[in-house]
């Protein structure tokens, strides 16, 4: 084919591996973080309407004499987490897998090259 469009070809190639290998390492990133402890904030809010009438309900509800609310923290820690650490070494293995193909895509794009120079300076000598 076109050496230009062997070009395109290897260039969008790469792309794709390197775009796979980011892909790759923020799924490691993610799953290393499901063995992480997890702290959240959490809240509540109530308000209590005793009225007779809906007057009166809705009066309390807006005067807040009958509110009551709840903050605090809630902390999370993994223990044994199995679906987690299989995540992860899961994870592990398609982040090398892609860096080994990304790996293996640079190493052929550079024998090409260096075959692709030497054919030319074999053209060159012969057209001398």
């Amino acid at each position: 084919g076109d050496p230009l469009d062997v070009i395109a070809a290897r260039i969008a190639d790469l792309r794709a591996r390197r775009l796979s290998l980011r892909q790759r390492e923020l799924d490691l990133l993610v799953a290393r973080n499901g063995l992480q402890p997890q702290l959240d904030l959490v809240g509540t809010w109530q308000s209590q309407a005793l009225g007779t009438e809906l007057r009166d309900t809705w009066e309390d509800t807006l005067t807040g004499e009958q509110q009551s609310y709840s903050v605090g923290l809630q902390l999370s820690v993994p223990i044994g987490n199995t679906t987690a650490r299989a995540r992860m070494r899961r994870a592990e293995l398609l982040m090398r897998q892609s860096v080994e193909l990304l790996r293996e895509l640079e190493n052929q794009i550079a024998t090409e090259v260096r075959t692709a120079v030497r054919d030319l300076h074999y053209l060159q000598r012969k057209w001398e």
